[in-house]
């Protein structure tokens, strides 16, 4: 019975009626900003694949398939066009080398401590794979042992080309190079755990907010507007008499998204709806 009622209230209250509108509003501004967001998230559902089912095995002569390699600085920057992989979305491989070879060439990253004195941080070093007769460069924390890497493949820049040229006992090593390189540091990892963050972040918002606007087109008087006109007293009370005074037309003026009744002030918006007791009320 309480449901019949609570429908028949639904259909015919004019306060029911505004709030089922700026409910709807706000329900397609949320389906809009999901596409966005399920969009601006793309990157992070290849990384999700790679990260929870590679690394992928890789033969290493397949890297000769493998076509002209671009850097990519949009939202996810350690990721590549899904055109430049060597094998479909396939991005994260592992591969193995006995006989890895030390180039002397390090990357150290600086970094200031509390006192504003510089300190050493984290340092890689530069090892060179034989690839037939070419030579793949790895990328790998500094004194790695590792004989297997794991990690995603990334174009050599020209200032590494010349470090490792420059570092190399044989001069033509330069044009024994191939045009790409392998990160095994470990940072698609550490990368993924921030994208994933941000991705989980974003949904748990969303959810939230559908979950909102769902519970108040259930029960309309879980809407802010239910709540204001509950300070005036009871707010089924209430709602019945602004329905009364619309259709009275004698009392009743509109101007713009306002309209006036004798009691009451209503701001008719689809989202910034609000009614207010008219001053001549005490």
């Amino acid at each position: 019975m309480v449901n019949v009622l609570g429908v028949y209230f639904m259909k015919n209250n004019y306060v029911n009626k505004m709030v089922f509108k700026n409910n709807t509003a706000f329900l397609i501004i949320m389906l809009i900003i999901t596409l966005i967001v399920i969009n601006f998230l793309k990157p992070v559902y290849i990384n999700s694949y790679n990260y929870f089912c590679g690394p992928f095995d890789i033969k290493l002569e397949n890297l000769f398939s493998t076509s002209e390699l671009e850097y990519n600085t949009r939202f996810i920057s350690s990721s590549l066009p899904a055109n430049h992989y060597a094998n479909g979305n396939k991005f994260f491989y592992i591969i193995h080398d006995n006989r890895p070879i030390r180039t002397r060439v390090e990357d150290t990253v600086y970094k200031l401590d509390e006192n504003n004195i510089k300190t050493r941080g984290v340092v890689y070093e530069y090892l060179l794979i034989k690839v037939n007769e070419m030579f793949l460069v790895v990328r790998v924390p500094l004194n790695s042992s590792a004989t297997k890497f794991s990690g995603i493949i990334l174009p050599l820049t020209p200032n590494l080309q010349h470090r490792i040229k420059v570092k190399a006992e044989d001069s033509s090593i330069d044009e024994k190079l191939l045009p790409f390189m392998f990160d095994a540091t470990g940072n698609f990892a550490k990368d993924f755990y921030y994208q994933l963050a941000i991705a989980i972040t974003l949904f748990a918002i969303l959810i939230l907010c559908f979950y909102k606007i769902i519970v108040r087109f259930i029960n309309p008087r879980k809407h802010p507007l239910y709540k204001k006109i509950a300070t005036y007293g009871s707010e089924v009370g209430i709602a019945e008499s602004i329905t009364r005074e619309i259709m009275d037309t004698k009392y009743t003026r509109v101007h713009g998204k306002y309209i006036v009744t004798y009691n009451w002030t209503i701001k008719n918006s689809l989202f910034l709806p609000n009614i207010t007791r008219n001053s001549r009320i005490i």
